[in-house]
């Protein structure tokens, strides 16, 4: 004799349950994540325009100091570098529900976190970083991507607006 319960009904709740927790974390990011994006997308837009405008004038004096060219450059790489960070947090954090355990340092995908929720938390608080040294884990980092994620949310909104 034999007993059995199926629980499918309630892994598929669960599942819904745990979509709807992370597209509500993705719908308050949204904004955050817009403002962060939108930074670092002015200065990159800004300089390559200078850049298309200093073309010419570099093309004619091939020799000389391209100084001011090259700080320019430099600022659209970091800028792009920046948003190419926070979009690969974004898409770490909406991944599927597939869990998949990789080896991972913590403190990386903590500053992918943060990354995400740094709109949110700088009106309210200030983040310090205080990171000790560890080994990597073995974890899934888009499921611990949006456990960090929610804590500082957490922590953020368990503060008034204006005060740290």
């Amino acid at each position: 004799m034999s007993s059995g319960r199926d629980i499918t009904e309630r892994n598929r709740m669960r599942a819904k349950l745990l979509m709807s927790d992370r597209m509500a974390s993705l719908g308050t990011l949204a904004a955050g994540i817009a403002h962060e994006i939108n930074n670092p997308l002015t200065y990159v837009t800004g300089n390559l325009e200078a850049m298309a405008e200093n073309l010419a004038v570099v093309q004619r004096a091939a020799s000389g100091e391209h100084g001011e060219l090259s700080a320019q450059l430099r600022d659209a790489r970091d800028g792009a570098e920046r948003m190419r960070k926070i979009i690969h947090g974004l898409r770490t954090f909406s991944r599927s529900e597939e869990e998949t355990r990789v080896p991972l340092v913590v403190h990386d995908v903590l500053e992918s976190a943060i990354r995400l929720t740094g709109n949110e938390v700088r009106h309210r608080a200030q983040l310090v970083r205080d990171f000790e040294p560890m080994p990597r884990v073995f974890a899934d980092d888009g499921r611990l991507t949006q456990v960090f994620i929610n804590l500082l949310i957490n922590a953020a909104h368990a503060i008034p607006e204006g005060r740290s």
